[in-house]
């Protein structure tokens, strides 16, 4: 949300669309399985991604890239798990 309001993004519209991203996450979890659905650079193994948008959330937030970095690392390991089941 604090991204959507520096952004400029009106009360609203943030609403909706916080309100649209994790109604969506959870329909994907619900229909395809949490490995599945899961989406983005760590899930597919690309770390030079991961690595440059964690150095671009450290630019601007550090406590954000702290959480990125986890939940990467988090990624990662439910796909790697995926994989050897």
């Amino acid at each position: 949300m604090e991204t959507w309001e520096q952004a400029g993004v009106t009360d609203d519209i943030r609403t909706e669309l916080h309100s649209d991203l994790l109604r969506n996450t959870v329909d994907n979890i619900l229909s395809l399985g949490p490995q599945a659905a899961l989406t983005g650079p760590a899930a597919r193994g690309d770390l030079d991604a991961v690595g440059q948008q964690h150095a671009a959330l450290a630019g601007w937030n550090a406590e954000a890239a702290e959480v990125y970095a986890r939940l990467s690392q988090m990624a990662t390991r439910l796909k790697t798990s995926a994989r050897t089941v």
